[in-house]
């Protein structure tokens, strides 16, 4: 086994180094590691995670000591077929692509030009709202998200989706659930829907009107091919909607919370991720007038958005877990200093331990597992066995997806174990506070 092999697979070299030394070690503890590898204590770390991530590594626990171990040939060898799968795939679509190409040529006012650099990307880009505001139609896109704030730059990425909200240009866009913590995230407005990997192709495209945009970010130079052709515009578009009818998106806080209403109550498990400055609302109170009350009080100082739509959560939420719903949560450490913290500043220390207490009773009574993880992460998402519903931030509002594809509610399942590995009980948190 050489480095270059392990690198070949999606290692790093020092990823591939540490995970030569857990082949020749078997299952052992990070310190053995650190010390076969002389490597930094914090790099082993690091890369020993990012192995997990990637299936290489697994661990268990014993009396309380993390064991790590290698995840074995099978993960090369299912590797090795998702490879050939994709590629085989890839094929099919670049031959669907080049017999669509011919049949352009039926097409008497067809017209292919292709272009070279960012500067013309920038250009044909620009043209697409243009056209889309001249016209009065909508533009649709799908690519893996981020590509174009990667290769053209955050700034000129930030600027279009300022100048799209300006124009009014509508729009919509599906993108790829394993970018969904891309930073583009900021920026980016329209009306999304999230699709898995299996489904992209290594090509991004807009399609507006008759014309369809094709950009390959990563050539060198980039590369765009501007495609004017009725038949090839409507074939794309017909595959779009096939892909749009796949999973279902929202961008009204209202539609997000009937779609978390409805999931909560057909569920009886349910996995819950709170991303930046959220938390689970059995933080607050079981008592409704008490949660609508601190809601309205937060909401005068600027620190959150009230509405009817967060009371109907809550009531379904609570409702749910007095019937016995099997709930797990997982909340950011900075979120939960914020909070407490307001309750500190607001009620005062006194207050403050005699939350902190219900809470601890309330999680006792309805067997709320809940764990607390030093990450932050923009994004929430709640799963159950039939669903998958995740709010995401963006420059306009809160909008998300929700969604029963089963490579979707895999992707989101393994990554709340992951998150949930990395956490710890949030009963230890509490002490702390009740100790202050």
């Amino acid at each position: 086994m050489d480095l270059q092999s392990l690198i070949d697979f999606g290692m790093t070299k020092t990823e591939a180094r540490i995970y030569i030394g857990l082949v020749k070690l078997g299952q052992t503890q990070i310190g053995l590691i650190i010390k076969h590898t002389s490597l930094h204590r914090g790099t082993v770390y690091n890369s020993v995670n990012s192995l997990m991530k990637k299936g290489f590594v697994s661990f268990i626990d014993k009396n309380g000591i993390r064991y790590y171990t290698n995840s074995g040939e099978k993960i090369f060898e299912n590797l090795i077929e998702e490879r050939k799968s994709k590629l085989e795939e890839n094929k099919k679509q670049i031959d669907n692509l080049f017999e669509d190409l011919s049949k352009i040529k039926q097409d008497e006012n067809q017209e292919v030009q292709v272009f070279y650099g960012t500067e013309s990307f920038k250009t044909l880009f620009l043209e697409i709202y243009n056209e889309c505001k001249k016209n009065k139609i909508e533009y649709f896109f799908q690519g893996r998200g981020g590509e174009m704030q990667d290769a053209i730059g955050e700034g000129f990425y930030k600027y279009t989706q300022q100048l799209k909200k300006k124009m009014k240009i509508k729009c919509r866009v599906i993108l790829d659930t394993e970018n969904i913590h891309h930073s583009y995230h900021k920026y980016v407005t329209g009306n999304l829907r999230y699709l898995s990997t299996k489904v992209f192709s290594p090509v991004n495209y807009w399609i507006y009107g008759d014309t369809i945009l094709l950009v390959i970010f990563q050539a060198n130079p980039l590369t765009t091919i501007r495609i004017k052709s009725k038949y090839l515009a409507d074939s794309f578009k017909n595959y779009f909607e096939q892909l749009w009818g796949l999973s279902r998106g929202f961008e009204e806080k209202k539609i997000g919370a009937k779609e978390l209403i409805n999931l909560i109550s057909n569920t009886k498990r349910l996995n819950a991720f709170y991303g930046k400055n959220r938390i689970p609302f059995f933080l607050c109170s079981f008592k409704e007038k008490e949660f609508i009350s601190f809601m309205m009080a937060r909401e005068k100082k600027g620190e959150t958005l009230h509405g009817q739509s967060s009371v109907e959560v809550f009531r379904c939420i609570i409702s749910s877990l007095k019937k016995g719903l099997n709930v797990r949560y997982i909340v950011t450490k900075n979120s939960l200093d914020y909070f407490f913290k307001i309750i500190n500043e607001d009620f005062g220390k006194r207050e403050l331990k005699k939350i902190v207490n219900e809470i601890l009773i309330n999680m006792k009574k309805y067997k709320i597992s809940t764990r607390v993880i030093n990450e932050n992460t923009p994004i929430t998402f709640f799963s159950s066995e039939k669903e998958i519903i995740t709010f995401l931030p963006t420059s306009e509002k809160v909008g998300g997806f929700t969604s029963a594809e089963y490579s979707i509610k895999e992707t989101f399942s393994r990554l709340f174990q992951e998150y949930w590995n990395r956490s710890k009980p949030i009963e230890d948190y509490l002490k702390k506070l009740n100790d202050f």
